[in-house]
């Protein structure tokens, strides 16, 4: 979590603790806005992460801004998690020209995309089961590539003829990464609809009955 308050002045947050959104969100939120001593009506825009991710963090975290958004009158604004990714991969391997974002999603499963340096898409987020062809050989080709996210080491198995790639396991979507990916969209406007907006969640939603 990150507040900018000015062009270079940012106060963040980080937690890595598993399923803990819920319990931690308001107090990280309070203090970040005690320790830039600024008052929530004070704020431009909120800026979430629109997915892919976990159902239930992409779920809290989005009711929770729209709550803060629509209580303050404030504008919501939502950046794309595989170009938050990939965004801090080219930033670290100014050489790389592709980037592979592979999320891990249980099993033999990741959520993968491909992207340039413009954080253009060249594959589109999709769901895969690891050992399927999902022909991204002709996008490679030629091309210097790094795969990230908690899914690489997982989809590198799959792909032993591949070790030339730069391998950034640990990357996760980061809020400062956010903010400068936000700044655009709120220069230009770019807001969401708060009454309808919903995250990217890449595959329908399935909620079974207790038995």
């Amino acid at each position: 979590m990150a507040l900018s308050t000015t062009p270079n002045g940012i106060f963040s947050s980080t937690n890595y603790m598993l399923n803990s959104q819920s319990g931690l969100l308001g107090n990280l939120i309070s203090n970040l806005l005690i320790s830039s001593e600024m008052n929530i009506s004070e704020l431009k825009a909120i800026a979430i992460g629109s997915g892919p991710g976990s159902y239930t963090g992409l779920r809290i975290g989005l009711s929770l801004a729209k709550g803060l958004c629509f209580s303050n009158d404030i504008p919501l604004v939502a950046v794309d998690s595989m170009q938050n990714i990939a965004c801090q991969v080219f930033d670290e391997n100014a050489h790389v020209d592709l980037v592979i974002v592979a999320l891990d999603a249980r099993r033999s499963e990741i959520y993968v995309a491909v992207l340039n340096k413009e954080l253009r898409y060249l594959h589109h987020t999709c769901a895969i089961v690891l050992g399927e062809n999902i022909c991204l050989d002709l996008l490679l080709s030629n091309k210097k590539v790094a795969i990230a996210g908690d899914g690489a080491l997982k989809t590198l198995k799959f792909y032993a003829g591949k070790q030339d790639w730069i391998i950034v396991p640990n990357k996760f979507a980061h809020a400062e990464t956010l903010l400068k990916l936000s700044s655009e969209k709120i220069k230009n406007a770019d807001f969401e609809s708060l009454e309808s907006f919903e995250p990217n969640y890449i595959k329908p939603v399935f909620i079974s009955i207790p038995k």
